[in-house]
């Protein structure tokens, strides 16, 4: 699968995320993180999905991988969150 496909898959994934279809979310989100495991934008959904999910302890740590992975991407993220 080419950076591009990860990618597509994980706008699958926020899209889906933001339709409430948080099964749908993680496993694009899941599958993204199996072909590219240092995809902050990955880690960051899948912490998005578990929050909404109410699994508080492991969402947090999804963020802080991201953060370890990519600090400006999930710093961005976070402010984006914040004004929605």
């Amino acid at each position: 699968m080419s950076r591009d496909e990860v990618g597509e898959l994980l706008e699958l994934g926020a899209g889906a995320r933001s339709a409430g279809r948080l099964d749908e979310a993680f496993a694009c989100a899941r599958a993204a993180l199996d072909r590219e495991p240092h995809r902050a934008d990955a880690w960051l959904l899948v912490g998005a999905v578990l929050l909404a999910r109410g699994t508080f302890v492991t969402a947090a740590e999804c963020f802080t991988r991201a953060t370890e992975l990519a600090p400006e991407v999930a710093l961005l993220h976070l402010l984006e969150e914040g004004a929605g």
